[in-house]
């Protein structure tokens, strides 16, 4: 079993679980579904209490990667992920996921301070 923490906006809201078999679920943190700011990531995953195992969970976090098969091909290359399966993808590349949403191994939380002092240049082979 693996876990990506997931955060909204630097809250966090649940915990994504790729099961030993390949399924996925995803849980709600009991704070965030007590927030007055709770809000489903998707209406396809409702805030609930318990784990959401439905095929909508899979779908979901695929669909925060790039649709093209050799972007992800670069992706495994450049990042040395485990496979091109969304789970292994996003414990990859998730902290820096288009939009709120972002995916960091369990412990682990993205702050401002991540960025201060980085330097950005341009890559000499982008992924896409």
């Amino acid at each position: 079993m693996a876990t990506l923490t997931t955060w909204m906006n630097n809250v966090r809201v649940g915990t994504l679980t790729r099961q030993a078999n390949g399924a996925h679920s995803f849980r709600y943190e009991e704070e965030w579904l007590r927030s007055p700011r709770a809000r489903p990531l998707s209406l396809s995953l409702p805030l609930q209490y318990g784990n959401i195992t439905a095929d909508a969970v899979y779908h979901y976090f695929d669909n925060l990667l790039p649709d093209s098969p050799q972007v992800r091909d670069r992706i495994v290359r450049r990042y040395q992920a485990r496979s091109k399966q969304p789970f292994d993808l996003l414990a990859e590349v998730g902290r820096d996921s288009v939009g709120a949403v972002t995916l960091l191994p369990p412990g682990k939380r993205r702050t401002w301070k991540d960025y201060a002092g980085r330097r950005w240049t341009r890559r000499s082979s982008p992924l896409c």
